[in-house]
């Protein structure tokens, strides 16, 4: 039995998240472990295989001394090291240390400036037949108020 790549670090995601919050950072990490072994007991029982080439340990802190990278906890999937990322993609989403959703907004931007450029330039212009300039329209317009909406409410979160 196989299951999706997103699945999968769905389901890593949640299990890291039982990991309580309080407890000082030696003793976070220590807890990370048992719990990729439960993980590793899981999908051998199951018959499941994961690639540890594609998942990634990531630890999430509000507190300035483990942001950005600086505590990177060292986690084994069965004999394999599982690499670190401190910004990993999560169903679409870059998610960052402190889960401020910045990466993610960054990339928005980006993303939005470029199909803003075409806007602009097809404004003012009179070629083509009017249904051609509505469907380009259109088809930017939806794209970019959605981007819009999410980096709202993301700056709403912040």
């Amino acid at each position: 039995m196989t299951f999706s790549t997103a699945t999968l670090r769905v389901l890593s995601f949640l299990l890291l998240l039982i990991t309580p919050p309080s407890p000082p950072r030696a003793v976070r990490f220590s807890a990370l472990q048992p719990t990729a072994d439960f993980l590793h007991l899981w999908c051998s029982t199951w018959k499941v295989s994961l690639s540890t080439s594609k998942s990634v340990v990531s630890y999430f802190s509000l507190d300035p001394r483990e942001t950005n990278g600086k505590a990177q906890p060292t986690t084994y999937f069965g004999p394999e090291k599982v690499s670190f990322e401190s910004t990993p993609p999560l169903l679409g989403v870059t998610l960052d240390c402190q889960l401020t959703f910045g990466p993610h907004t960054d990339q928005l931007k980006k993303k939005i400036s470029g199909r803003l450029k075409v806007l602009r330039s097809l404004s003012g212009r009179s070629w083509g037949p009017i249904s051609v300039i509505t469907q380009v329209t259109l088809l930017y317009l939806c794209s970019i108020l959605y981007l819009i909406v999410c980096i709202i409410l993301a700056g709403i979160h912040r």
